[in-house]
């Protein structure tokens, strides 16, 4: 079963399930590539997402502080 499909929430400090996602230049991307080179945020949101749409300039300029040391993605629904 896919690991979307499962209803039951992770535990905290429990590793995230491995997965990979299509990027936008048609590579794909691992989570557990990214987690070997250091910490990732992960950020699901949906684009009509009014409360989304207000927190990416957050995630933004977290990324432009972290740069090098936090890897921040976000997924699409």
């Amino acid at each position: 079963m896919a690991f979307w499909k499962r209803r039951q929430a992770l535990e905290q400090g429990a590793p995230a399930p491995e997965f990979t996602l299509p990027a936008l230049n048609g590579s794909a991307v691992s989570i557990k590539d990214a987690l070997a080179e250091g910490p990732v945020l992960l950020a699901f949101f949906k684009v009509s997402c009014p409360v989304c749409q207000l927190t990416f300039p957050f995630l933004e300029r977290l990324h432009q502080g972290a740069a090098g040391k936090l890897r921040v993605f976000g997924i699409s629904q």
